[in-house]
């Protein structure tokens, strides 16, 4: 198989946000790749035991593949929903991953995906939907939040809590324009990424019921997730959970993520 690396003309991703150097394939929208270790330094970085960040790393591995299939390079590539996503045991450092098409809907590609650990053993699979077209004008103006690049800091955490009027049901955050993350997705349009706001969501979920103890959960799978709109730098979002199903083992919640009255992402998860 060959190795391709990768650029900005098959990913628009950038550092710190971009987790794969390089890609190989034989097969028609099918590929695997090597994951690029993520520093730890990265405040906007929930730790692996609680995270959705390797839903992410299948997403620009298929979107780069896409691309070299001879896809237009000027479309972007979303991820629009999420079916599931499950680890095999308990979160597990990926090492490997592959990816392949299941089904072309227009401009939605539904692919899955497979992960293997340090010992290249399956620890997770996924199956997702990305949304690929030609990237529509924002009505988000960067000029707005005095965007500089060179004021953006590793030290910075994706967001900062609110005072909530409803503190028991709800939690309300506001996104931090100054998070490094935004100089990866993407340079001079940040956006922030779908699966960091699925790691706030799950968060402040557990922290709803258990917040002395957040870091001794582990995330078991996700599913139902739907991502209606973008968000972006400075925004404040109110994060709404609920128990679905509190088990000895395993709790589930189901949890919206609102920007004003318009949902933004929806989800089920499991810990």
């Amino acid at each position: 198989m060959k190795t391709i690396p990768i650029n900005a003309r098959i990913l628009r991703h950038k550092p710190p946000f971009l987790f794969i150097s390089s890609f190989s394939s034989k097969e028609k929208y099918q590929a695997e790749a090597l994951i690029d270790p993520i520093p730890k330094k990265y405040q906007w970085l929930m730790d692996h035991t609680l995270s959705a960040i390797c839903i992410e790393f299948s997403a620009q591995l298929f979107g780069a593949r896409y691309r070299l299939e001879g896809g237009d390079t000027a479309k972007s590539g979303y991820i629009s929903k999420v079916d599931e996503f499950k680890w095999v045991g308990s979160p597990s450092h990926i090492q490997r991953l592959t990816v392949m098409l299941r089904e072309k809907r227009g401009d939605f590609y539904d692919f899955s995906a497979t992960y293997f650990d340090v010992d290249d053993n399956e620890c997770a699979y996924l199956c997702a939907t990305l949304y690929i077209s030609y990237e529509k004008e924002s009505k988000h103006d960067v000029l707005d939040l005095n965007y500089d690049a060179e004021e953006l800091s590793d030290g910075e955490s994706l967001c900062k809590v609110l005072p909530s009027e409803f503190p028991t049901s709800s939690t309300i955050v506001k996104l931090n324009k100054k998070c490094s993350v935004y100089k990866g997705h993407f340079p001079g349009n940040p956006i922030t990424p779908g699966v960091l706001l699925l790691d706030v969501m799950s968060y402040f979920s557990i922290q709803q019921i258990d917040p002395n103890q957040i870091f001794e959960w582990e995330l078991n799978s996700v599913w139902n997730v739907v991502f209606h709109t973008v968000t972006f730098p400075n925004d404040i979002l109110e994060i709404k959970s609920k128990v679905l199903e509190d088990q000895l083992n395993f709790t589930t919640f189901s949890v919206s993520l609102f920007k004003g009255k318009k949902r933004c992402v929806r989800a089920k998860m499991k810990f």
